[in-house]
């Protein structure tokens, strides 16, 4: 009878540290799917930032374009702004939607993988110019879009009559 409780304890131990790795195989798994999950979650919001930057300089650039290019037409520009520029009507979350944005095609490779866009309009009051000085009760405002994956950057520049003269 001794022979038979010692070898009945010999199996007791080996189930138990069997069951044992499993559980620890176990934990172990999960502590690596999380940890790998976290990896692929801090990846995926760390470009945001850098979209978002990419998206501010694009509207800076639509600055600067708009700027020279209504300087280059001065003479037309200041009689029919809107024919150069599209009238604002809508948020910029809207260019590329909406009529109300003049899309600027931008050469390749000026944005990384070209996943950058440009647009501008100008919010100019009925009946008025963009004339320096501007008429009492006008308003001349640029709006400038920038793009960048899924950021997007809204620049107004207000008295924008000031800029191209």
């Amino acid at each position: 009878m001794v022979t038979m409780k010692l070898s009945l304890n010999r199996l007791n131990r080996k189930g138990i540290a069997l069951i044992m790795l499993i559980i620890a195989i176990i934990i172990t798994a999960l502590i690596g799917v999380g940890v790998t999950s976290f990896v692929a979650s801090k990846k995926a919001t760390e470009d945001y930032p850098i979209y978002s930057y990419q998206a501010y300089l694009l509207a800076n650039a639509g600055v600067e374009f708009a700027i020279r290019y209504a300087h280059d037409n001065q003479p037309n520009f200041v009689l029919f702004p809107n024919t150069y520029i599209t009238q604002y009507a809508s948020s910029c979350s809207s260019a590329g939607t909406s009529t109300n944005w003049k899309k600027i095609t931008l050469p390749a490779g000026f944005t990384k993988d070209d996943k950058g866009e440009l647009y501008i309009s100008l919010e100019l009051t009925t009946g008025c110019s963009c004339t320096k000085p501007l008429a009492p009760g006008c308003v001349c405002i640029l709006h400038s879009c920038g793009k960048y994956g899924a950021a997007i950057c809204e620049i107004k520049l207000n008295n924008f009559q000031e800029y191209y003269y």
